[in-house]
């Protein structure tokens, strides 16, 4: 009985829980780069989902990496089999959650990942191209190869953000 106790005890004080959709999402949240005009130059196309051949990423779920921005700021990022899968893409299980903000013509996201300690916020750069293409920094890569994701106008997402 104690046993069960100090779990349900430790399990409610983690910083991370799952949402509706197997999402990790932080427990208590305090993102940083939650702001009401993340974009103010116009550079992302939010009727478009950026998309990246997988292998050049290293994900190892479906074949492509995707990434959706919202207007709000948020943005969800995840890896899908067909990218032209309208039905596929508009799904809200798995993926990574968080919010962006341009500067200039560089992008910050911020989205929150669980590892063997809890969750954690983790921050990315990377820049936005002349053709619209999201380049993103890699964190621990030498050379530093770039994930690079492509604009591909596919439909509307039918649900808006909710973390």
């Amino acid at each position: 009985m104690v046993a069960l106790f100090i779990c349900l005890l430790s399990a409610c004080a983690l910083p991370a829980k799952r949402d509706a959709y197997g999402r990790p999402v932080p427990r208590w949240p305090s993102w940083t780069l939650k702001t009401d005009n993340p974009d103010p130059e116009g550079l992302i196309c939010y009727d478009c989902f950026y998309v990246s051949d997988v292998k050049s990423v290293g994900v190892d779920h479906g074949n492509y990496a995707i990434i959706r921005y919202w207007e709000s700021g948020h943005f969800i990022i995840n890896s899908v089999k067909d990218y032209k899968d309208l039905e596929e893409l508009n799904s809200r299980y798995r993926g990574r959650i968080g919010y962006f903000r341009i500067e200039d013509f560089r992008i910050v996201h911020e989205f929150f990942q669980v590892g063997s300690g809890g969750g954690f916020y983790v921050h990315s750069v990377g820049f936005v191209e002349e053709d619209g293409s999201v380049l993103i920094m890699p964190k621990k890569s030498y050379p530093l190869n770039p994930e690079k994701y492509i604009p591909v106008k596919v439909g509307k997402v039918d649900w808006e953000p909710d973390w």
